[in-house]
């Protein structure tokens, strides 16, 4: 987790990969989960770049929106005060 270059109110996750012989088994949720309430503390979102691999399914389970306007950024979680 690091500060979005771009936006200085968002927080973002790179880099984050998962060893085949542990995924589907909720490692990567409860990274990501941490990821997030750590984001909360300092930042009004949390952005995410999935790279080459297409993980889209995964961050838009964990509540991220697509975003395709800004490079390098294809995801993004607005946080609210009820979160």
């Amino acid at each position: 987790l690091s500060v979005d270059p771009l936006h200085s109110q968002r927080g973002r996750i790179r880099r984050l990969y998962v060893l085949p012989s542990y995924r589907n088994k909720g490692v990567g949720a409860k990274i990501v989960k941490e990821l997030i309430r750590s984001s909360k503390q300092y930042f009004k979102a949390t952005s995410v770049n999935m790279g080459k691999q297409n993980v889209s399914q995964f961050y838009e389970r964990m509540g991220f929106k697509r975003e395709s306007k800004e490079k390098g950024i294809t995801h993004v979680l607005a946080h609210t005060f009820s979160e």
